[in-house]
């Protein structure tokens, strides 16, 4: 006998049953009718695995080259689709890539520092963190840009674009890993910073 399918699972093979269409809309919306739900009744755990990686934004603006990820998951996904339905499967293909990703170090950053002394969070003036010993750069796949990994939870993990834009740290002892990857890095953020100057001129 083989065994049950998860409820993510179950949608992904009868999104009609749930959803109505195949839709990564309707999924999205779904979604958030779950987490209102749990909200409201104080539930904590992800009970039914509907639970999307909280850095799953970040990678989706990676592998469909957004520069960032502020429009959200389904947002980007959409709009580098033919249709809803392709956004449907297009959604599974990348939540798999996540969970099966291995990151490839193009370098790290020891030791970085800051030159901020507070920051600004909700209209409060607060201390910067503890910075952390140590900050992998990496990259996961050919696309453009690259992942910020902080060895401490104080500095969230973030997706970069390009180098300039990597904010509140600087300084430290840089050790590159990979010549190549690493020159293609700044040679993208050089050309950004190009256009930027361009389009200020």
């Amino acid at each position: 006998m083989s065994p049950p399918e998860s409820l993510i699972d179950a949608i992904r093979h009868h999104p009609g049953l749930y959803l109505g269409s195949k839709s990564l809309t309707a999924f999205y919306h779904f979604l958030n009718g779950y987490k209102i739900a749990c909200s409201s009744h104080r539930i904590e755990e992800d009970l039914l695995g509907l639970e999307i990686p909280h850095d799953f934004h970040d990678w989706v603006a990676y592998r469909t080259r957004f520069r960032e990820s502020t429009s959200g998951w389904c947002n980007m996904i959409v709009a580098t689709s033919r249709s809803e339905e392709e956004a449907f499967d297009r959604f599974f293909e990348l939540l798999k890539e996540h969970s099966t990703r291995v990151p490839r170090l193009v370098a790290e950053i020891l030791h970085p520092e800051t030159t901020a002394i507070r920051i600004e969070l909700d209209d409060k003036d607060n201390r910067i963190p503890p910075l952390p010993r140590r900050v992998r750069i990496v990259t996961y796949t050919d696309d453009p840009g690259f992942f910020a990994l902080h060895d401490c939870e104080e500095w969230p993990d973030r997706f970069y674009p390009f180098l300039r834009w990597m904010v509140g740290l600087s300084g430290g002892e840089w050790v590159i890993h990979d010549e190549e990857a690493f020159r293609e890095m700044q040679q993208a953020s050089e050309e950004w910073e190009r256009e930027l100057n361009e389009l200020m001129m």
